[in-house]
């Protein structure tokens, strides 16, 4: 973490292209130090079948580095394009995306729900004057689509507050999409 990844330097290159605005003095001087956080993240799941076209998959999460949490909640899935695929939970959205597509074509729908309850988070440290809310909500939804030469993914995630002085929830999109050529 730190300035000694450089990723400032890479934003404020993509800003310059781009014609935004640079990083401010004030954001550059309140990054995080520099320092090394390994970490480890475990996911524990049981899909259930319901219907022959839908799953439920209640899931227990505990992650140990940059933020000591454990999480629990539960996905909901119509569709059965990305059963036979591997998939990886993004930590900030919770949105799961395939990493390993098997073949066909269609559409999944998803909706989930979780709550963790953090224990530290060097993004959000006390010594700013920052007190973690006791609970991290969040809620999402997407849809998982594929034809014979692309597939996607396309979600929106609501995020609730994660510390006490936080101005408003925030409601992030996401998207993924692969190409074969």
């Amino acid at each position: 973490m730190g300035p000694q990844t450089r990723l400032d330097q890479f934003q404020t290159a993509l800003h310059d292209g781009l014609g935004v605005a640079p990083l401010s003095a004030r954001t550059r001087a309140n990054q995080i130090a520099n320092k090394t956080y390994p970490g480890a993240v475990v996911e524990f799941s049981k899909p259930v079948d319901v219907g022959a076209r839908s799953r439920l998959r209640p899931f227990v999460e505990g992650r140990v580095g940059v933020e000591n949490l454990i999480r629990a909640g539960v996905d909901f899935e119509i569709g059965e394009l990305t059963r036979g695929d591997l998939m990886v939970r993004d930590s900030i959205t919770g949105q799961r995306y395939r990493t390993i597509v098997s073949d066909g074509a269609g559409l999944s729908f998803v909706v989930g729900v979780d709550t963790a309850f953090v224990g530290e988070s060097v993004y959000l440290p006390a010594s700013l004057g920052l007190t973690l809310t006791d609970r991290r909500n969040r809620a999402r939804a997407g849809v998982h689509w594929q034809r014979k030469n692309t597939h996607g993914f396309f979600g929106v995630t609501y995020l609730g507050r994660e510390f006490t002085t936080q101005s408003d929830e925030q409601v992030v999109g996401s998207i993924r999409v692969g190409l074969k050529f």
